[in-house]
This record gives structure tokens, C-alpha cells and sequence, in this order.
């Protein structure tokens, strides 16, 4: 699924799953600046609201509506080199205590975070009684009424990161711990959610706009999209 760190990955931002009880989606979409920390939050805030005032006015409060704001608003983050380059440093640790504002957005943000994703399936999947993000970095499981949402945290310290398994039977939350040079998931799960008998979990196989990208990048070490280069043989990207 596509996120604010690579929205050309796909058009596919989001699932549906186990008859519509569990939505999956990156997070992004959970708030108009997407990243209210990030020193791009200003032009992504922006283009959020301009592509909503773009839509017909009978999609804009509808998931696709607010998915494809979220998507353009992603765009922006990337699409000024010379901001990019400006601001490459400053979202970092040790940039942000530079800037310890932006230390309590994040934090703020973390507190907020869970009540967002689950008011958003609530507004948008009123179906889905659980969610499954990533987004911000912070790994958990929150219960908000009467959802579950899940975070599956990042590869990127000082947090660390979880795998959610999705199964017929069960979505469970496990941690991932580095191992020599490989990441390894933990078969205790710290979170299990069982699901009714005969559910089925319904995960698509395969994504065809992802099959396009890495057909197109077979023959290649590297491929530059924009300013971002990405190498297929590097190691997990980072889920926030």
C-alpha cells in the first residue's frame, strides 16, 4: 500500500478485509498536513485541501475522496527539490532537537493518533472494527470504543517495529527483532484478536501496479523516481 514516502507506488492505498471488519491503510490520510512535524507539512496541508476542493462535492467526505487528498498531498511532499533539499536534514532525531517543537508535535501526535484512525474508520468503514497503520512510527495496540487499531511501528530507532499477521482465524501483533544482519519476527504475539469461524481474511495475492514497478526495474540496481531513488536489494523499508 502507498504512503506519504512513496505515493507512486501504487493507486492502491488501502484494504478491506475480512468482509470489510478490518481496513488497512498507511496512515497518512488520518490528517490534512499528513506529517504535522514535518517542515513539509505547510505545502502538503495545502494540497490536501486543494484536491478536496477538486473533488466532486458528493465524493469529498467518501474514503476515495479523502484517499485521493491524501495521495496528492503525499505528492507535494516530494515535488519542490529545492525545499527537499532544504529540509533533507531536518526531520531527523537530532535535527528535531533543533527544533524541539516539532519534538511535541510528534508527541502530541502519538497521543491523538489512535482516536484519529479509529474516528476515521468509523466516519469512512463504519464496518471495520479494526485498523490496521502504520504512519507515525510509534508501535501499539490501542482499543478507542469499540475498535482495535494497530501500529506497526518502524525499522527506524529509537522505536522498534511489529509485524500484524493477518489469518483467517486471528490478526495478531508480533515484535520484530534484529538478528545479525536479518530481521526476525518473534512467534509470540504480544496482541491476539480471534475471529469468528469461517472468516475469510480475503488478502489479494497481488497488486498490478506494483507487478508494472518491479517488472520495469528487473534489469536495474536502481531506479530514480522524482528525487527519491529506491534499490530493490535494499533491506525493509521503513513502515512510517
Amino acid at each position: 500500500l502507498s504512503g506519504n514516502h512513496d505515493p507512486w507506488l501504487s493507486s492502491r492505498r488501502h484494504l478491506l478485509l475480512a468482509g470489510g471488519r478490518v481496513l488497512v491503510t498507511h496512515g497518512d490520510v488520518m490528517h490534512p498536513a499528513v506529517a504535522p512535524w514535518s517542515p513539509a507539512a505547510g505545502r502538503m496541508r495545502r494540497a490536501y485541501h486543494a484536491a478536496v476542493d477538486r473533488l466532486p462535492r458528493e465524493i469529498r467526505d467518501r474514503l476515495e475522496g479523502r484517499l485521493d487528498a491524501a495521495r496528492h498531498a503525499s505528492f507535494a511532499e516530494w515535488d519542490d527539490e529545492e525545499a527537499i533539499r532544504e529540509e533533507a536534514g531536518r526531520s531527523t532525531v537530532g535535527q528535531m532537537l533543533m527544533r524541539p517543537w516539532s519534538i511535541a508535535q510528534v508527541l502530541l501526535y502519538w497521543r491523538a493518533f489512535p482516536r484519529l484512525a479509529a474516528d476515521f474508520a468509523a466516519a469512512h468503514t463504519p464496518e471495520a472494527d479494526i485498523v490496521v497503520t502504520g504512519h507515525t512510527h510509534r508501535p501499539g495496540r490501542w482499543r478507542i470504543g469499540d475498535r482495535v487499531v494497530l501500529n506497526t511501528g518502524s525499522f527506524v530507532a529509537p522505536v522498534r517495529p511489529r509485524a500484524v499477521l493477518l489469518a483467517d482465524d486471528a490478526i495478531s501483533l508480533h515484535r520484530i527483532v534484529r538478528h545479525r544482519d536479518s530481521w526476525l519476527r518473534l512467534p509470540r504475539a504480544d496482541h491476539r484478536i480471534e475471529l469468528p469461524a469461517g472468516t475469510d481474511m480475503g488478502v489479494p495475492e497481488h497488486d498490478p501496479d506494483l507487478d508494472a514497478i518491479i517488472a520495469a526495474t528487473a534489469s536495474t540496481t536502481t531506479t530514480t523516481t522524482g528525487t527519491t531513488t529506491a534499490d530493490p536489494d535494499a533491506g525493509p523499508a521503513d513502515t512510517g
